[in-house]
């Protein structure tokens, strides 16, 4: 019979052990330790095993090497009995383990000044094409039509063509 899986958190109850009849499928944890995963591990639906879903085993690894197996199952526990909340908390367990990985400096720090940046240097571009927008819009209007001749220049012209009787030429400019 396999041993009993014993988180390395001094408040956690050890759990029973699966039956072997119907033995669950490994936990990531269960299957790097190399033991049968027990009945009611914590870490059974958070972190499957890496023969279920091969990135999952990746981020157990390395949230493993980073909090050890004993503070993931504390950070779990300690997000309460909702499964959405476990999830959550191993979610962003693994999330911080793997940025750590990627970058051992800065961590998931660093993406979020990653992404700062990047918001930053989005918003100005945008600044940047609204006012030559702006610009644009500003210059594309059509010139505004000229004003119309005063009424008693128009008046005179009318005049003149009345009285000339055509002799001195067109006035107003119609032939």
């Amino acid at each position: 019979m396999a041993q009993p899986w014993r988180p390395f958190v001094a408040d956690i109850s050890p759990v029973a052990v699966a039956d072997d009849d119907d033995p669950p499928a490994a936990c990531a944890a269960c299957a790097h330790l190399g033991r049968a995963c027990p009945t009611g591990c914590p870490l059974a639906r958070c972190f499957p095993a890496a023969g279920n879903q091969p990135a999952d085993g990746r981020l157990f690894r390395n949230a493993f090497r980073l909090f050890g197996v004993g503070n993931v199952v504390g950070f779990l526990l300690a997000a309460g009995g909702d499964p959405g909340k476990r999830r959550d908390a191993a979610v962003s367990v693994a999330y911080e383990a793997d940025a750590r990985a990627d970058d051992p400096v800065r961590g998931a720090h660093g993406v979020v000044m990653d992404l700062e940046r990047e918001l930053d240097c989005l918003k100005a571009e945008l600044a940047t094409a609204q006012s030559a927008l702006a610009r644009h819009r500003q210059y594309a209007q059509p010139p505004p039509p000229p004003p119309p001749p005063p009424p008693d220049a128009l008046d005179r012209a009318r005049a003149l063509n009345y009285f000339c009787h055509g002799c001195c030429g067109d006035v107003d400019g119609a032939a």
